[in-house]
């Protein structure tokens, strides 16, 4: 079976299709089940392991910085709500930068705001926007991460990818 078909000049959406295809083909998808399952294991990070969010958190960025921008999208989503919840990781957001003994012998300072700076100057909106924005928006007490994303759902906004283009396509004038 196919995830979309056309029927009646209109497109229906499998939804079990689309789970299929999501967990077997899409790597972000698999990155995000992976972080959503090390998350939700309390031996995993609990709260001696600054260093290792701050290692996860570098590299979810490092990764946002260079997909594209609907997938990065998804990943910062997810790195902005652990730096949210994470107080002690707001040092990522200078550009100095925070030590978190991840060198051994000598520490090297980890920050984030070097693969946020591409994104405030990418010509996508959305990538522009959250670049932009993100630093404040974790830092303050009283911002809201929805304000800043355009979904909720990291795993919504991936399963979306596919009809925005369609949609865009259908206001395009006939040749």
């Amino acid at each position: 079976e196919r995830v979309f078909t056309m029927e009646d000049g209109g497109m229906l959406l499998s939804k079990r299709e689309m789970d299929a295809t999501l967990e077997a083909e899409s790597v972000p998808h698999l990155v995000l089940q992976c972080l959503g399952n090390a998350m939700r294991c309390p031996h995993g990070f609990g709260r001696a392991s600054d260093s290792a969010l701050a290692s996860l958190l570098e590299t979810l960025f490092l990764l946002a910085a260079s997909a594209d921008s609907h997938v990065a999208l998804a990943l910062l989503k997810e790195a902005a709500a652990i730096l949210k919840r994470n107080h002690r990781l707001h040092t990522l957001l200078d550009v100095d930068g925070g030590l978190f003994g991840l060198g051994g012998i000598t520490d090297r300072a980890v920050s984030v705001v070097w693969q946020l700076l591409p994104l405030t100057h990418s010509l996508a909106p959305w990538p522009a926007k959250v670049g932009k924005g993100l630093v404040a928006t974790v830092r303050s007490r009283r911002a809201l991460l929805a304000d800043l994303f355009p979904s909720r759902d990291s795993r919504a906004w991936m399963e979306g990818e596919f009809p925005q283009h369609v949609a865009a396509l259908l206001e395009a004038p006939v040749p």
